[in-house]
C-alpha cells in the first residue's frame, strides 16, 4: 500500500515530479518458471513493468516509474527476487 500511495503521489504531482526510463537488467536464472515468477513480481510492483526479454543476452528490460538511480534497481532484482528465484527453481 505504501508502494501504490507513493506512485499515486508522482502521477498527482505530475511528469516534472519523477523520470521515467527503461532499463536493462542482466539475469543469471534460465529456468522459465522462474522468468515468470519473476515478471509477476515485477509487474505487480507499482511503477514498474516488465518490458522485455532478450533470450540471447539474459537480459530483462524493465520499465520504472521513477527512475533515480539504475544501480539500485539493478541490486533489487538481483538480490532480492532473482538470487531466492534462483534458490527455489534452479
Amino acid at each position: 500500500t505504501h508502494s501504490n500511495f507513493a506512485v499515486a503521489r508522482l502521477i498527482l504531482l505530475g511528469p516534472d515530479s519523477h523520470t521515467p526510463g527503461f532499463m536493462k537488467i542482466p539475469l543469471s536464472m534460465r529456468d522459465p518458471h522462474a522468468r515468470a515468477a519473476l515478471a509477476c513480481i515485477i509487474t505487480y510492483t507499482p511503477g514498474t513493468v516488465w518490458s522485455g526479454f532478450s533470450e540471447e543476452t539474459n537480459t530483462l528490460t524493465l520499465h520504472v516509474l521513477d527512475l533515480k538511480d539504475e544501480n539500485h534497481w539493478v541490486e533489487l532484482v538481483q538480490n532480492r527476487y532473482e538470487s531466492l528465484l534462483m534458490e527455489i527453481f534452479e
